[in-house]
């Protein structure tokens, strides 16, 4: 992959990905986030933009990658939401560009975390558990909507995307896409 493709990701927060994408050598790197208060953290060169994803301030076919990395479960509307932003990356991304997806994904790994999380001496001595059980308590609508949807997911994907990849492991669905 070249260190010049223009990458964006979407519900970037505090930048973390961003960060780590700089320490690999990336330079031409966007965020785009709702939050102003998350974007003030980032310290860095990338240029970042407040903005919502389902109406993304860039040129079509203008961008080489667009990273997504645990934002899609929050939208409140299924799937009018999904589709809004999945149509607007596929509007940005040049024709043989990138679209790199990773949100949560029930599986037996997942339940797992799940059912430990609910458990208080687990959480007291966790704070990654306690911090995901607080997690799931308070976005619990969108998170177990957007896990109870497993069905209709790929289907959206491919309404948008052709897939290069897509895999389900340890709680987590990754796809990658081109445009169609």
């Amino acid at each position: 992959m070249r260190r010049d493709a223009q990458i964006v990701e979407l519900f970037c927060g505090r930048c973390n990905d961003i960060r780590a994408l700089e320490r690999l050598g990336f330079i031409n790197l966007e965020g785009v986030d709702v939050s102003p208060n998350l974007l003030a953290v980032y310290r860095g060169e990338a240029k970042l933009y407040q903005s919502d994803c389902r109406n993304l301030p860039f040129a079509d076919k203008s961008r080489d990658i667009i990273i997504l990395q645990g934002g899609l479960h929050h939208l409140p509307e299924f799937p009018i939401d999904i589709e809004q932003t999945l149509s607007e990356t596929c509007r940005v991304l040049r024709p043989n560009g990138r679209f790199v997806l990773i949100e949560p994904w029930l599986t037996l790994f997942l339940r797992l975390i799940h059912f430990l999380s609910e458990r208080d001496f687990i959480r007291l001595i966790s704070n990654k558990f306690d911090a995901f059980a607080t997690m799931t308590h308070y976005e619990k609508e969108t998170y177990y909507r957007w896990l109870n949807k497993q069905n209709e997911i790929p289907f959206l994907l491919g309404k948008y995307f052709i897939e290069i990849r897509f895999q389900q492991k340890f709680g987590k669905m990754l796809f990658i896409g081109k445009p169609k």
